[in-house]
């Protein structure tokens, strides 16, 4: 009699919380497969010599950012089809440095964006990924 007790006790539990994760998984948006996209970033009519690029969906919770790396003034990445928000860095390098939110005597590498803010922080590059290779070229003023 008591194992019967604990198997309705565990069934009262259980099964709620299984029905429950069900159904928060399964109103969870899909993302469709992501598409090849490359393309070229110049600065000021030159490739850019290294740097990256992120794409985030405008559609927020479809996927998660993605990155590539600029060499050359060319990128390559695998990104979800559909409106996109573009960022662009390129840091440059200033050496190591004491760090002011580490300990005393301790240094790290410090470096300072070449880019402006229009670019990444406060990027308004944007783009469309279709579902199909994509070919997406930045053309960036450095004034």
């Amino acid at each position: 009699m008591r194992s019967n007790s604990v198997f309705r006790r565990c069934c009262l539990l259980f099964v709620p919380a299984i029905l429950c994760a069900s159904l928060v998984t399964g109103c969870q948006k899909s993302a469709p497969a992501p598409s090849a996209v490359t393309g070229k970033v110049t600065l000021d009519g030159k490739p850019l010599a290294a740097g990256t690029i992120q794409f985030f969906a405008a559609d927020k919770g479809v996927s998660a950012p993605v990155s590539a790396t600029i060499t050359n003034g060319e990128y390559s990445a695998s990104v979800v089809p559909g409106a996109q928000r573009v960022e662009s860095k390129s840091p440059k390098s200033l050496g190591k440095m004491n760090d002011p939110d580490m300990p005393a005597n301790m240094m790290s590498e410090q470096s300072v964006e070449t880019l402006p803010a229009i670019y990444n922080l406060n990027s308004q590059l944007t783009c469309n990924i279709e579902s199909k290779e994509t070919v997406a070229n930045f053309e960036l003023k450095s004034r």
